[in-house]
């Protein structure tokens, strides 16, 4: 599918770079090509290596993307951009 802009809830240090709802909007530039929760990351990692936004690439990498019931694997199957959330890696007990 082809995305030109996404909302994304985000949590932990990514809410640092959100919105007051809690929400990463991306906009490309252009439409890009999306199937995958791999591809999604790459498109994303790529947008902030553009911009200078303070949120590093690298902390993208390590998230997880996750829908509404579940965390997706990387070459799990975009059915949709709503409703995603990206999930920093946190440590802890």
């Amino acid at each position: 599918m082809k995305v030109q802009k996404i909302n994304l809830r985000v949590f932990g240090v990514l809410r640092n770079f959100s919105n007051e709802d809690g929400f990463l909007q991306i906009e490309f530039g252009a439409p890009v090509q999306v199937e995958t929760g791999a591809d999604l990351k790459r498109e994303l990692m790529k947008h902030y290596s553009a911009v200078n936004s303070g949120l590093e690439p690298a902390i993208l990498e390590d998230c997880a993307l996750a829908d509404e019931s579940s965390i997706l694997q990387p070459e799990s199957r975009l059915k949709s951009v709503e409703n995603l959330a990206l999930l920093p890696p946190v440590c802890g007990g």
